[in-house]
């Protein structure tokens, strides 16, 4: 079910690149293939912005853990639903420029991949100097 609904919100969002024609398409990982694919014939550019490391690299690091910790085995997830590692890998491939919060998720990136040259580091947060109250002038 969750499947269904994200496709028909990516084909959606699809229609509605090649009706507005944006000058940018920005899209989270599982649902920017068909937006992605309607950017590139709309002449837009497109840019994928993952929240965390590519799924195949956190499902490989999962079942590592699994391996090395049975008695936690039953509690981690190490599949994935038919297809979204397949169509992250695509999502990642197709994006003109991707957008990477740590150079974790640029590694993982990197591992399935995507041209390091496509990859921008993006880390959130702030720094904490600027974030700092000073203290206030009596």
């Amino acid at each position: 079910m969750l499947r269904w609904r994200d496709d028909l919100i990516d084909r959606h969002v699809a229609h509605r690149v090649l009706e507005l024609r944006p000058d940018i398409a920005i899209a989270h990982d599982g649902s920017a293939l068909h937006p992605f694919g309607a950017a590139r014939r709309a002449g837009t550019a497109s840019v994928l912005n993952p929240v965390i490391g590519h799924i195949a690299s956190g499902l490989r690091l999962l079942g590592e853990e699994a391996r090395l910790h049975p008695e936690f085995a039953d509690s981690l997830h190490v599949d994935a639903p038919p297809g979204l590692v397949e169509r992250c890998l695509a999502e990642a491939r197709a994006a003109e420029l991707v957008l990477a919060p740590s150079d974790y998720v640029k590694r993982t990136l990197i591992e399935q991949g995507v041209r390091a040259d496509a990859i921008r580091l993006l880390p959130y947060g702030v720094r904490a100097e600027r974030a700092m109250r000073k203290p206030s002038q009596p």
